[in-house]
């Protein structure tokens, strides 16, 4: 799953450190096992706003595996 993360104005999408993403709730459940970003992509401007944003993604398969036991 491809995900694009835009940070607040204060900040920049090149402060952040990729490795501590992580998915911790979903649908306002807390994970027990958080699902961490699988790879880092790059920052840009994916939906051209002006803002940079950085692309990471996530293991499609672990997150099947904590959505079937919703």
């Amino acid at each position: 799953m491809t995900v694009y993360l835009e940070v607040p104005a204060l900040f920049s999408a090149y402060m952040v450190e990729p490795t501590s993403i992580r998915i911790v709730k979903i649908n306002g459940v807390n994970l027990a096992n958080p699902i961490p970003v699988a790879s880092v992509h790059d920052v840009g401007d994916h939906n051209r706003n002006g803002v940079p944003d950085l692309t990471v993604k996530f293991d499609r398969a672990s997150l099947v595996r904590v959505l079937s036991r919703e």
